[in-house]
């Protein structure tokens, strides 16, 4: 005998299920409903109790919130503090941490930075601060100013000598203040290449002249006076090394020359003090 077909189901158990379906749905808007308005009561609460305002700095409310700051050693910390000015008696809830970071990065010595709640009312900064690798002199911006001297960075950020400070670094010549950050960075790059390619030569070494990338210069002590040196942008240790080996001879047929084009293998050629 064959099997009887599956009966589909009646009328009543497609209600039912229908029924349990709108329920359940219901059940969940409901619940999502009750947390929204958990979530709303907390939130005012963060908003508007007291307890969560920012206590303004010493008690000045001109002079914006209690701050931690950790981490700074020459960021000025009244720029840091005016990254928070307008947050005074504000909520800790309110206060836009990623746009407080975003002020604080605009900071001279800030390479990069943190903010984060401490509840009740309180804000952490750490700092992390830029590492100078070098000394560079940049000209006047206007006419009849004088030049000045400045740190950079291996990012290419310029920075402020701090008073007070002392450095033992490198002097950076062919830099720029209207120059892109980016390009200044190639300059540095080329410069620490060119020290530790050279080793313990480096402290012959007063400047480096990275105008042209690819044609480095470099100041150097040489024969008990300053010469410069037209390095290019490759093999600097054994042009340097061949030049020092070669350079009493050459000082002695050149006694007035103080430039000296080390490009090319075979030979050193005197670009001034050559008699005619």
């Amino acid at each position: 005998m064959a099997k009887r077909d599956r009966e589909a189901p009646g009328p009543g158990l497609r209600l039912w299920a229908v029924a349990a379906r709108m329920a359940s749905i219901l059940a969940a808007g409901a619940a999502l409903a009750a947390a929204v308005v958990v979530y709303r009561g907390i939130e005012r609460r963060l908003i508007e109790d007291p307890r969560f305002a920012l206590p303004p700095h010493d008690g000045d409310p001109t002079s914006g919130p209690e701050v931690r700051i950790e981490g700074i050693r020459h960021a000025p910390r009244e720029r840091i503090l005016e990254a928070f000015a307008e947050d005074a008696g504000r909520s800790l809830y309110q206060v836009p941490l990623a746009e407080r970071r975003r002020r604080l990065l605009e900071v001279n010595w800030v390479r990069d930075a943190s903010v984060a709640r401490l509840w009740p009312d309180r804000l952490e900064v750490r700092i992390e601060e830029r590492r100078p690798v070098a000394f560079v002199r940049l000209e006047a911006r206007q006419p009849g100013a004088l030049s000045h001297t400045a740190l950079i960075d291996a990012d290419g950020v310029l920075l402020e000598i701090p008073a007070g400070s002392s450095y033992d670094l490198p002097v950076l010549a062919g830099v720029r203040e209207d120059q892109p950050r980016e390009a200044r960075a190639l300059r540095v790059r080329k410069m620490q290449r060119l020290l530790e390619e050279i080793g313990e030569l480096a402290e012959r070494v007063s400047e480096v002249d990275a105008a042209n990338p690819n044609n480095l210069r470099a100041r150097i002590q040489a024969g008990g006076r300053l010469v410069e040196v037209w390095l290019g942008q490759e093999r600097y240790g054994g042009r340097l090394s061949r030049f020092l080996q070669y350079f009493a001879e050459v000082q002695r047929r050149y006694p007035e020359a103080t430039r000296f084009d080390l490009r090319l293998e075979d030979r050193i050629t005197v670009i001034d003090g050559v008699n005619p």
